[in-house]
């Protein structure tokens, strides 16, 4: 895990230029490109970096969730259903799918705040697969296997629903890094992350912490996941399973750099960028795919994050001379 802090940094005013330049560079050149492939990629990275955050946040309190997709799921099947069935506007089902999925992450605190480590994890593994069952078993609402279709998106043009879903991602990002590592719940995180039994002599109401981080994980993977049904117009059971959902990503967070909010989003649009790129060798692809992100697991310790951060802090000091 990436003990990283952006504060670390030379200058962290230095990180947010490059990070203000990126962001131009993801508004401008797809704008300029217009090229429907590149612009689909690029929709998907900032879902599913706004899926990778929310898993994210509950490492910060030790919680490794191993079924994170019920909740992108969860939002996914909900958003459809107030959509395509009940014909709400779009807009007004991704709130209201967002909002239930958090509370559905409340209650869930109930059963499951007495878990630790691989019984947590393991359990929550177990819910996303009640969760994809029930999904199946249930085909007059759900659509069974086939899903359901249909959806209303948000905007019928694809330029717009990218830059949609980079706005939302951009919202998450800002949101989710200062509640970590920025709030007064920054230092209290680390003090649970680290040794969460010092942290409770200490008078840290640990479960309260561990509860806020679990709605929030819940609450942003909704988010994601209300968008990703709005803009493929379709849901199936893949978006609740543990394969391949979850272990997208915690992949994508294990690359990108756990603990750190900004890792898991680079993460995503590393992992997806790969998954488009070795389609071209459908034979071989998941193979080369799993191959290529287990190197970058064991030769790039940490996360990407960490050595993209190195990479500008030298570049920082190349341009100051």
């Amino acid at each position: 895990m990436a003990e990283l802090r952006l504060k670390s940094l030379t200058t962290l005013s230095s990180f947010k230029a490059a990070g203000l330049i990126l962001i131009i560079i993801m508004i401008a050149v797809p704008a300029v490109l217009r090229d429907p492939y590149l612009i689909h990629v690029l929709t998907l990275g900032s879902i599913y970096a706004v899926f990778a955050m929310s898993w994210d946040i509950l490492m910060y309190t030790n919680q490794l969730s191993l079924g994170h997709s019920f909740f992108f799921g969860l939002s996914a099947y909900l958003t459809a259903v107030f959509n395509s069935s009940l014909r709400i506007h779009p807009i007004l089902a991704i709130a209201l799918a967002v909002a239930i999925t958090a509370l559905i992450g409340l209650g869930l605190s109930i059963p499951f705040f007495k878990l630790r480590g691989a019984y947590y994890a393991l359990g929550m593994a177990g819910l996303a697969e009640i969760a994809t069952l029930t999904v199946k078993a249930y085909s007059d609402i759900t659509g069974g296997e086939e899903g359901i279709r249909g959806i209303i998106p948000l905007t019928a043009d694809y330029l717009g629903n990218y830059y949609i879903a980079l706005a939302v991602m951009l919202a998450s990002l800002i949101f989710l890094y200062y509640i970590a590592e920025q709030s007064r719940f920054a230092l209290i995180f680390r003090a649970i992350r680290d040794d969460e039994i010092a942290a409770k002599s200490l008078g840290i109401a640990v479960h309260r912490y561990r509860l806020l981080c679990l709605v929030l994980g819940a609450a942003f993977a909704g988010l994601g996941g209300a968008v990703y049904a709005t803009y493929l117009t379709i849901v199936n059971p893949n978006v609740m399973a543990i394969v391949p959902t979850t272990a997208l990503v915690v992949t994508m967070g294990m690359v990108g750099g756990v603990n750190t909010i900004i890792g898991p989003a680079l993460g995503a649009y590393l992992i997806v960028f790969l998954n488009s790129f070795f389609r071209v060798a459908e034979n071989i692809r998941l193979l080369a795919y799993a191959l290529t992100a287990t190197l970058i697991l064991l030769f790039l310790p940490g996360g990407v994050i960490r050595y993209v951060m190195r990479g500008v802090n030298y570049l920082m000091r190349l341009m100051r001379g």
